[in-house]
């Protein structure tokens, strides 16, 4: 069964991310259903899908605005209530790399853009006080999208 174009758009920022070093180190990245603790390999990138509004339209295209959750992850030397500058550095490196290609790239079978747009909608930084001391940045991406009415197959 070939993939819906959501599921196309996500690979898309799955494999993107992945090909996104920082600091010359390759990041974990992970797609996970809802945000929550993970022991994990520093710097990591987590992927958390949102909701997602519907608009039906004419022409028989269904229009979405799907939004999801990139945590952007560094291991702290301490439970400093600063984030080190590197944090900062993390997240533009991966906010640029999203923002590279805002369609998200092409339908493997009808060669059009899979995404209308993406933007990144607002960010903030975190800290936690696990036993493994980590911050970092969640960054709320929104991805506009569509398919045929009844054909989440195909744009």
């Amino acid at each position: 069964m070939p993939d819906t174009i959501r599921e196309l758009i996500m690979q898309n920022i799955e494999s993107t991310l992945k090909e996104t070093q920082f600091d010359g180190k390759d990041l974990q990245v992970q797609r996970i259903p809802v945000s929550i603790p993970q022991l994990v390999n520093f710097p990591s990138v987590q992927i958390v899908e949102g909701d997602e509004s519907k608009e039906i339209k004419i022409k028989g295209l269904t229009k979405y605005q799907c939004s999801l959750t990139v945590e952007i992850q560094l291991a702290l030397s301490s439970n400093d209530p600063v984030l080190p500058s590197e944090v900062n550095n993390f997240f533009g490196a991966v906010e640029a790399a999203l923002m590279q290609n805002t369609t998200r790239g092409t339908h493997p079978t009808t060669n059009k853009k899979l995404a209308l747009d993406t933007t990144s909608v607002r960010n903030g930084k975190f800290l936690s006080n696990a036993e493994r001391p980590f911050g970092g940045i969640l960054l709320e991406i929104l991805v506009v999208y569509r398919h045929l009415f009844a054909d989440p197959f195909t744009n």
